[in-house]
């Protein structure tokens, strides 16, 4: 309460730069000027009604949870570094507002395993030169590509010998057997991060956590110390809790900080991953990655030309208790995890946010952390509106409906799709669609929806326009345009009663049905006056 009554207090007088926790005033409407103002702890509101922070007409205002990096040495052709303090610990840096690439091997694309390792979880085997003997590999972080969820572990050891890799921890959740290594492929993609030898293109970086060092590979004749660089310190911007009628108006939100999980990041689903509290312990359940801004409890909250960007898990998170929000011309990109997510993993009727209006907003270039992550995660809610939304250049599923794989009742029920632009989605992982939806949510319509340019599946599964996946029932599918789609247009896995009419289905040929069936009686899907040309479809889009 006192942290939201002191920004309340004095916002529209404080002069960029400054400390937001540390503010005098009680005003309701708190209106900024341009500039950058860093958070030295997170934002909270509790319990407040009636409050607006907005941003000067055409002012740019961010809200950091950054801090400057500067003092550049160079110490080398390209290479400049500076010292942080020694218990500094993140993973994204920026210049001038753009993401940086932490130290990659290979530069651009993946290897792949030659074999997995005996229990198909720790270690694995890997082709002549493609890892070395480096020093201190423990350092290095393990990037692994299941079909639809990444992992992120450190190594352990690497015998050249033998052309074997150790991991510290095991990758996928390990009470699940199809997360193991080669269950669905048997040389899945890999990529490894975080080392000093890895430090060899324009753009990348590395920290040295024992020494403090930050080292930078810059482009020729560029000088660090003329460029703005930031780096994440807080991993929480803004958590609002028991509020009512609070506005945010063209306000951005950047910099938050995400940490793995001590025994790394497993990834199960839509950036989630199994709850891993310490190294060597692996319990059988599953946390989201965080959220920069949570909201919980409230009603009649509105965001409004705002940009939530360089956030290094999830956006924005809408989680239970909700209602009568509205998402409105906001802008999110560059995002570690989700961009948004609504509802939570359980709710009662009770308890279950519903009544979120999501409209005209943008979201690009998520899930940079966790190439699992989707544009938009719904889990269980209610009344869920997510009309004309443009969602492009991600990794992995545009809109992700429901949290259950078996058609048992839940709070979900009656959303809406409607009116939304999906495309180029589907970039890296396997096993999913511009639409993707699991279990039961009568009354819910998806229609009207422009989705297109999904490649052909990097996995062993099958990507597609809308993948109707475990438990999906009661939904009506209509008057959508889907094109430019390597596999079939629609899948059903599992599915129920769905009611498919009115859509352009584009097929790239004879030999690829318009429907995909998946262990899915194909008397459960109504298929009604569906158009099924062939090619490739419209090309201005």
């Amino acid at each position: 309460m006192k942290l939201a009554a002191a920004l309340v207090l004095a916002l529209a007088s404080l002069a960029p730069g400054k400390d937001l926790t540390k503010l005098p005033g009680s005003h309701r409407t708190a209106t900024l000027p341009s500039g950058t103002y860093f958070l030295t702890q997170p934002f909270e509101l509790k319990n407040l009604s009636s409050f607006t922070l907005r941003a000067e007409p055409d002012a740019k205002v961010v809200i950091s949870g950054g801090q400057k990096i500067s003092d550049w040495t160079k110490v080398g052709k390209n290479l400049w570094q500076t010292k942080v303090h020694q218990s500094s610990s993140f993973r994204e840096l920026f210049k001038n507002g753009t993401a940086l690439q932490r130290a990659r091997h290979p530069n651009t694309g993946t290897f792949r395993i030659t074999k997995a390792g005996p229990d198909n979880r720790s270690s694995f085997f890997f082709k002549q030169d493609d890892l070395k003997a480096w020093s201190s590999p423990q350092n290095i972080e393990f990037v692994f590509y299941h079909d639809w969820s990444l992992s992120r572990v450190n190594l352990k050891s690497i015998d050249t010998s033998t052309k074997q890799a150790f991991l510290r921890d095991p990758v996928g959740q390990t009470t699940a057997s199809h997360y193991a290594m080669s269950h669905f492929e048997k040389q899945p993609r890999y990529h490894l991060e975080n080392h000093r030898d890895f430090l060899d293109s324009h753009g990348e970086w590395h920290l040295d956590q024992t020494s403090g060092t930050l080292s930078y590979f810059a482009t020729e004749n560029e000088d660090p110390n003329q460029q703005e660089f930031i780096t994440p310190s807080l991993t929480s911007l803004l958590s609002v809790d028991g509020c009512d009628k609070i506005t945010f108006k063209g306000i951005s939100f950047q910099h938050c900080r995400y940490q793995l999980p001590p025994g790394g990041s497993a990834g199960v689903q839509a950036a989630f991953h199994q709850r891993r509290p310490a190294v060597g312990k692996y319990e059988n359940a599953r946390d989201p990655k965080p959220a920069a801004l949570r909201i919980t409890n409230s009603k009649n909250i509105v965001f409004e030309n705002c940009t939530f960007s360089n956030l290094g898990a999830s956006g924005l998170w809408i989680a239970n208790g909700c209602s009568e929000f509205s998402v409105n011309k906001c802008e999110f990109r560059s995002i570690g995890a989700n961009a948004i997510m609504l509802g939570d993993v359980s709710a009662s009727e009770k308890t279950a946010t519903r009544k979120i209006n999501l409209s005209s907003n943008l979201i690009e270039n998520c899930g940079t952390l966790d190439y699992g992550a989707v544009g938009i995660w719904i889990g269980i809610a209610a009344e869920i509106h997510v009309t004309g939304n443009e969602l492009r250049e991600l990794p992995y599923t545009g809109i992700s409906l429901g949290w259950r794989w078996s058609p048992v009742p839940t709070a979900s029920r009656d959303h809406l799709l409607e009116g939304n632009h999906i495309h180029h989605i589907m970039q890296k992982l396997s096993d999913g669609g511009g639409i993707y939806t699991l279990g039961l949510h009568p009354g819910t319509f998806i229609r009207k929806n422009l989705i297109h340019d999904i490649p052909v599946n990097a996995g062993r599964a099958e990507s597609n326009g809308i993948f109707f996946d475990q438990g999906s029932t009661a939904l009506t599918v209509e008057d959508n345009t889907i094109y430019a789609i390597a596999r079939s247009p629609l899948r059903f896995h599992q599915a129920g009663k769905i009611l498919v009419r009115n859509n352009t289905l584009y097929r790239k040929n004879e030999e690829t049905p318009h429907l995909r069936f998946n262990n899915t009686p194909k008397e459960n899907i109504t298929d009604e006056n569906n158009k099924t040309p062939i090619g490739r479809g419209p090309t201005n889009n």
